[in-house]
């Protein structure tokens, strides 16, 4: 299937608001369940972010996320998008305080200082994922996701 990126500019520029505030580029077709902006292409729901930054900026490994600068679910401005893998984006969003993680989380057995002190001794290659997870009584796969910044 060939995409036409002008007819996919064309699209994006129809559905905006744009917050002058911000410059937020808000999409106003509509939004998935998690809240993230959604367009169409071929009959199918694609995220709009998506659509946004393959029109304006050309190829979309599919294999990467269109991350939001601007941690806006709604936007579509192309400048306020960047290409990144799934740990790039959890370690953004950890660096921004956002989500329900961390101490946040009600069900949180870790203190932000704990977590650092985890990564830290497994930085340094002398204790395993079995002995974080005895000591901070947690379980091996909830080390694993901390350790790939997945969790926390």
């Amino acid at each position: 299937m060939s995409i036409d990126c002008e007819e996919l500019r064309e699209y994006i520029l129809a559905n905006i608001t744009v917050n002058e505030e911000t410059g937020c580029w808000l999409w106003a077709k509509g939004a998935s369940g998690d809240g993230y902006a959604q367009g169409v292409i071929a009959n199918k729901p694609v995220r709009a972010n998506r659509i946004s930054y393959l029109a304006f900026n050309g190829e979309l490994p599919p294999e990467l996320l269109v991350c939001h600068s601007c941690d806006n679910k709604e936007c579509v401005n192309p400048e306020h998008l960047w290409l990144g893998t799934h740990l790039e984006n959890m370690r953004d969003m950890v660096s921004k305080g956002r989500g329900n993680s961390g101490e946040k989380n009600a069900g949180s057995k870790l203190t932000e200082s704990q977590v650092e002190e985890m990564r830290e001794l497994s930085e340094t290659g002398l204790v395993d994922t079995n002995t974080l997870a005895t000591y901070y009584s947690i379980s091996v796969q909830q080390v694993r996701k901390i350790l790939r910044y997945e969790a926390w």
